[in-house]
């Protein structure tokens, strides 16, 4: 229980990080070993240019934007420690045909993955954070 909630903890931070600061050019955010498949797969997909890691325990995201816009416009945080959703393969089949534009991050049992990486792998999970 201790680790879940450590985990959630951290990855609400991280939403509220990205959604306070999506009109800037980089925000710094707080260092912790589960973000960083979180952050890969936002550089996979062209939410955010790149990320490095800085040297007071802080990781320095550089968000894109297009035509002036952020191009992350809402982040949501699905599962919590009070209410955890999860989706199956032919839930995600679903959501991947009629929801162009829109990132899901799940957990499963290969690790943290993009939604379009678990449906290849034709898996399902709990939602973590939704990206429009």
């Amino acid at each position: 229980m201790i680790a879940s909630y450590y985990n959630n903890y951290y990855l609400s931070n991280f939403v509220s990080s990205l959604s306070n600061s999506k009109y800037n050019k980089t925000v710094s955010i707080q260092s912790y070993i589960n973000v960083y498949p979180i952050l890969n797969i936002l550089v996979q997909e062209g939410f955010i240019y790149n990320y490095k890691n800085q040297q007071n325990n802080n990781i320095l995201l550089y968000l894109k934007h297009f035509k002036n816009k952020p191009v992350i416009n809402r982040i949501n945080l699905i599962s919590t420690l009070s209410k955890i959703k999860t989706i199956t393969f032919l839930d995600l089949k679903k959501h991947i045909m009629y929801s162009k534009g829109s990132l899901l991050i799940l957990s499963t049992n290969f690790g943290i993955l993009s939604g379009s990486e678990a449906y290849k792998k034709k898996i399902g999970g709990i939602l973590l954070l939704k990206i429009n």
